[in-house]
């Protein structure tokens, strides 16, 4: 959907601010993209690691959707 600069920009603050290890940003070409930025070392299980990005995403992009619906 279209949304106001005003009422994007607050609902991708709250969001970068409230949820961990996400950087939402809006791209040159309007796109909006959701980045994930942990430190990985070689301690960690691959697996869970992937396994908690993808549901970090998706949790983000529901949530970034929720504040954008909310008027």
């Amino acid at each position: 959907g279209h949304y106001e600069s005003e009422q994007l920009s607050t609902a991708i603050n709250e969001t970068n601010r409230e949820v961990k290890y996400v950087k939402v940003i809006v791209l040159d070409n309007g796109c909006i993209s959701i980045n994930y930025d942990h430190k990985y070392d070689k301690e960690n299980d691959l697996y869970s690691i992937v396994l908690h990005i993808l549901r970090t995403l998706c949790f983000t992009a529901e949530y970034l959707e929720n504040k954008l619906s909310k008027k």
